[in-house]
Order: C-alpha cells, then sequence, then structure tokens
C-alpha cells in the first residue's frame, strides 16, 4: 500500500517522511536495516548508494548496507542478502532504490509498506526486498533508464537521499 507518495521539493515532504518514520522505525536501532540499492556509476541509479553513504554518516550505529563505497546492485544482491537476512533474523528491513516513472512523476518520492522489487525497470528478476520501500522517481519509463540527458541530475538525487537521511537522524535523535 502506498503511505506516501509526494514530490521531494513540496514542502511537506520533510514532516511528512518524518512523521511516517516515528511510526514504521522500530525504537531499538538494531531491528532496523536499511537496504540500499543501487549503483555508484550512475547518477540517476545512486539514490541507494548516497542515502546508504549519508545513513552512515548520520546515524553511525545503524545497519545499512549499500554505499557509495560498497553499493548494493544486481551482481551482489542474492549472495548479500542471505547474509544480512543472517545478522539480522528479527529485523525491520528498509530498501531504498531509484524508479522509473511518467515525466509526471518525476522527482516523486514514495514510500509503501510492501517489498522493493529491484531491477524491474531493467527487466531484470532479483528477489522483492524489504518491508518497507522507499522509491524516488528519477527517470523515465521505456527511454533508456541512464540515457535521458532531461533527468540526469544529480540534484534531485541528493536531495531526495538527504530527505530520507534526515529523517532517519531526526527519529533516532528523539528517541
Amino acid at each position: 500500500m502506498l503511505l506516501m507518495d509526494c514530490h521531494h521539493n513540496d514542502l511537506e515532504a520533510p514532516e511528512l517522511l518524518n512523521g511516517l518514520m516515528k511510526t514504521l522505525l522500530p525504537p531499538d536501532i538494531e531491528r532496523a536495516v536499511f537496504l540500499c540499492v543501487g549503483s555508484d556509476r550512475h547518477i540517476l541509479d545512486c539514490l541507494g548508494p548516497l542515502t546508504g553513504s549519508l545513513l552512515q554518516e548520520a546515524v553511525p550505529t545503524l545497519a545499512v548496507y549499500g554505499t557509495l563505497d560498497k553499493p548494493l546492485h544486481a551482481g551482489n544482491l542474492t549472495s548479500e542478502l542471505g547474509n544480512i537476512n543472517r545478522q539480522h533474523p528479527d529485523s525491520i528491513h528498509f530498501a531504498v532504490d531509484a524508479s522509473a516513472g511518467a515525466p509526471s512523476e518525476l522527482g516523486a518520492l514514495r514510500l509503501r509498506d510492501e517489498p522493493l522489487m529491484p531491477g524491474r525497470a531493467l527487466l531484470k528478476r532479483l528477489p522483492p526486498l524489504g518491508h518497507y520501500s522507499l522509491t524516488g522517481v528519477l527517470s523515465l519509463k521505456g527511454r533508456g533508464r541512464f540515457k535521458d540527458p532531461q533527468v540526469s541530475s544529480l540534484s534531485p538525487v541528493y536531495q531526495m537521499a538527504r530527505l530520507i537521511a534526515q529523517a532517519v537522524r531526526s527519529y533516532y535523535l528523539e528517541i
């Protein structure tokens, strides 16, 4: 089910995401795991790794998989997922990834209470991830995910990643 769908520049986006994080994140930080999927090699696919890096800086004790230094991507996702599940058996997983959409959806940040289906835009078969999924619409469907010069700016990727990291940090600093 879709819990949040707003443009990352909306003035209400930080408050909305902060409020949802307060209701979804477990108070015990050891039960929260962030799976930040994507590549550090493509601007439009680095939402996950950039978010992961910002989360590690903002909340050093949080379990984060997928950073700019060590991305979680199609090539290592299946093997890493087994290790993650063994290390964090009773945790709540939040998956973060970039997604594709219609031109009117560009910049949308969406939170769902369902697993992420990574690689779907590229027709890859990968296991579903997370109890919750956070996606940012950064590319256009059907146009070649990394080839559209109209939407190849790092700015919206960074703004989304920062918004997510700040919401998580805010929650864990309050408790």
